[in-house]
Order: C-alpha cells, then structure tokens, then sequence
C-alpha cells in the first residue's frame, strides 16, 4: 500500500480503536435499558470481545500497510472498511433513530 493510503488506512483504524472503546465503556449499560431493540450484553464479555476485535483491526491494518495492490492484506483491509461502513447504519444509526436516544458508538462509526 503506498504511504498516504496506508496513513488513511491507520487513521480509519484509529477511529475503529475510538469507536470500540466508546462501545466497551457504554454499550454494556445502554443494553440493559434498550428493551426489544437490543438485548443485554454482559460488560465482561463485551469488553473481551472489543478488546479482540481492536487487536484484529491493527493486525490487517498493519499487514495491509506492508503489502502490495491486490495482496491479501489489501483486500482484508478493503473487507474490514466495508464491515465499519455498514455498521454504522446497521445497528448505529438505526438504533438511534428507532429509540430517539443515542447509541454508543455511533458518532465515531458516522465520523
């Protein structure tokens, strides 16, 4: 990946790292208040899984840093946009929308 892309590249994952730790923080007490739109997630468990997933991105991103157009690592890295991009309608936005109230994480995912 050349230089600036892979700058964009690790300031997208920057703004993931920053979106999983809003999440991490809040979404477990949001949960419990959601009702029928979300069902309660146990902070432990939801925090362990952030924590892995915000080590994944830094892995593709750094593999998709290092590697050439059309690599692996490139098209992981295309795969994990894509993933950040839907999430942030699916549930982020919609959720908000739905429940007039703001979920975690969705002003970072919509930044």
């Amino acid at each position: 990946m050349s230089p600036p892309l892979a700058a964009v590249g690790w300031l997208f994952t920057l703004g993931a790292l920053a979106h999983n730790a809003e999440e991490a923080w809040f979404l477990p007490a949001w949960s419990g208040k959601a009702g029928k739109w979300y069902p309660p997630v146990a902070a432990p468990a939801f925090r362990f899984a952030a924590g892995v997933l915000s080590i994944l991105f830094i892995a593709v991103t750094a593999a998709a840093s290092s590697a050439s157009a059309g690599s692996a690592g490139a098209y992981l890295m295309a795969g994990y946009v894509l993933a950040m991009v839907l999430n942030a309608f699916m549930p982020h936005v919609i959720a908000s929308l739905l429940m007039r109230r703001y979920m975690p994480g969705t002003a970072q995912r919509c930044c």
